[in-house]
């Protein structure tokens, strides 16, 4: 898997502050992702599998979290997420200055 550096943004649909890590990492490969990223109640790991070119399903391992993931561009992931109660939306991006993951990296 290819390793990205990135930033997370993960919204709730409520009042509630959005949560952002800068220094968030993004692996791509063999039609799987895996994204880790910090949020106030800690290490966050989402794993999912590609279902379409571009869109991915996923589960948090560290928490009952699930939602999905689709490509919009060359360095953007945006997507939804849904907790118990609790949902909203994800964002991903990864710097100008990192290597843009290929469709290949993806598959």
């Amino acid at each position: 898997m290819a390793h990205f550096p990135c930033r997370v943004v993960a919204a709730f649909d409520d009042e509630r502050p959005d949560c952002e890590d800068d220094d968030a990492d993004l692996q791509l490969g063999d039609g799987a992702l895996l994204l880790t990223y910090w949020d106030d109640d800690g290490v966050v790991v989402l794993a999912g599998a590609e279902i379409e070119p571009g869109a991915f399903d996923w589960m948090a391992r560290s928490r009952p979290r699930r939602g999905t993931l689709r490509r919009v561009d060359a360095r953007t992931f945006t997507g939804v997420w849904e907790q118990g109660g609790d949902c909203g939306t994800l964002r991903v991006e990864l710097p100008d200055d990192a290597d843009a993951p290929s469709a290949d990296e993806e598959t």
